[in-house]
């Protein structure tokens, strides 16, 4: 369950960024939906969502925007900005998490916001259907950048190779 409000500022045209940390904590209880608890104590446990980080609030297509159960202002913005994390840094709790598991926090933290269950498996089959891509395009994106930090560390090494050895003097 979230433990903080979201503080947002907004970045036009439709962007957001996180002005404080977002909380999370399960680690005691599990998910109230409509008066149906899902067990789930401790599945992600605390997960602090950085300040700085630039949302959307949750990619909703504009066809299903008008619809009061997607409006991105609405009780899915805590769980899409966890989601949104999660989709940018390959981690929780500073582990690896698998595009899976983020689509689960999702539909978890969308249930304990009070989403109705059948909203939030719409929320996760949206995900599952197009989040691959944005998945793709991070994962790369860091791939290209630890290529880049290689290549200068080992221009680096090259250079320091190539500098004349000077022998000690002997006296």
């Amino acid at each position: 369950m979230f433990k903080t409000p979201l503080q947002v500022e907004a970045i036009p045209p439709n962007l957001w960024r996180i002005i404080s940390p977002l909380v999370w904590d399960d680690t005691v209880g599990g998910v109230m939906d409509n008066g149906v608890y899902i067990p789930n104590p401790g599945e992600f446990g605390r997960l602090e969502f950085p300040a700085g980080l630039v949302t959307d609030l949750a990619s909703i297509p504009r066809i299903l925007r008008h619809h009061s159960a997607f409006d991105p202002g609405g009780p899915s913005r805590r769980a899409a900005v966890g989601h949104d994390d999660m989709y940018a840094t390959g981690m929780a709790a500073g582990k690896s998490i698998t595009r899976d598991r983020a689509d689960r926090f999702l539909y978890l933290a969308l249930l304990s916001e009070g989403v109705s269950r059948p909203v939030a498996w719409m929320f996760w089959a949206g995900v599952r259907l197009g989040g691959w891509l944005p998945w793709r395009d991070y994962r790369i994106a860091e791939l290209e950048a630890a290529l880049e930090a290689e290549r200068r560390r080992l221009l680096v090494a090259q250079r320091d190779i190539r500098q004349p050895v000077v022998p000690p003097r002997i006296k």
